[in-house]
């Protein structure tokens, strides 16, 4: 394997991965968009603010396919760069789905079958 990387070169057509590099200054906090400030999460599990029936848009890193919430904080866990997911949880031809957020830039409720994951 590898003992050290001296360059780094990022494919933008490519939705996973390293978004800058490392300890480049990146914001580490989650701000918690407008829409969901002054509610109650559903549940506070494994590192995560947990809002049912809200979903978030922002900077996508990576959609993944998750059957559950929890599968989907494992994907932000595990994806370099990761502030928030929202788990949709829908029938169909494409299934569940887990979309991964580097920068929150709006949140919507009032959406049945999908949760708001914000990192604490």
């Amino acid at each position: 394997m590898f003992s050290k990387v001296d360059a780094r070169h990022e494919d933008k057509s490519w939705l996973s991965g390293m978004r800058g590099a490392p300890g480049s200054g990146a914001a580490t906090t989650v701000l918690v968009p407008p829409k969901l400030l002054g509610q109650k999460p559903t549940r506070v599990d494994r590192g995560f603010k947990v809002f049912e029936g809200a979903s978030l848009e922002g900077d996508v890193i990576k959609r993944a396919g998750a059957d559950s919430t929890y599968s989907c904080m494992t994907v932000c866990r595990n994806t370099a760069g990761c502030r928030a997911d929202t788990f949709i949880a829908k029938k169909g031809e494409l299934g569940n789905m887990c979309t991964t957020y580097g920068r929150i830039t709006k949140a919507k409720t009032g959406r049945n079958g999908t949760y708001a994951l914000l990192r604490e």
